[in-house]
């Protein structure tokens, strides 16, 4: 079955405030009321986030952090993740047009310290998936 959106409840943080933690590609996630970190949830239970892939970037640890540079190739790699994990055209029509990649990346200061990391998640702004983005 293909994902279906709901309204996201009222009151809550942006996710951009809440903190997201690691986990494995597949994993869904949701915020609490009251809660300052998103916790996994069953892809059938309506959650806020898909993840859909993570990595490294291949820089040398001392490349200098240039934040363009960071930012397109991290977009790049998860618009990748998004088409190996839902297919080319998104999960249905329905969606296709809302579905947003959001990702995590490293900070300038963990950039320095030899932070490559990324992580990419799926998700409707404003709304809730339930059911994973996943081809069948």
């Amino acid at each position: 079955d293909a994902a279906r959106v709901a309204a996201r409840p009222a009151g809550l943080v942006a996710l951009t405030a809440a903190r997201w933690p690691s986990g494995a590609p597949g994993e869904c996630l949701v915020q609490q009321p009251g809660r300052a970190t998103l916790e996994p949830v069953d892809c059938n239970v309506a959650h806020d986030l898909e993840r859909i892939g993570q990595g490294a970037l291949p820089d040398p640890t001392d490349a200098p952090f240039v934040a363009a540079a960071v930012d397109a190739a991290i977009d790049a790699a998860c618009t990748a993740e998004l088409r190996r994990h839902a297919g080319p055209a998104g999960v249905g029509a329905e969606l296709t047009v809302k579905l947003a990649v959001a990702v995590s990346r490293p900070s300038p200061a963990g950039w320095a310290a030899g932070d490559r990391s990324y992580r990419c998640f799926v998700g409707v702004p404003d709304q809730r998936l339930t059911g994973s983005v996943a081809l069948g």
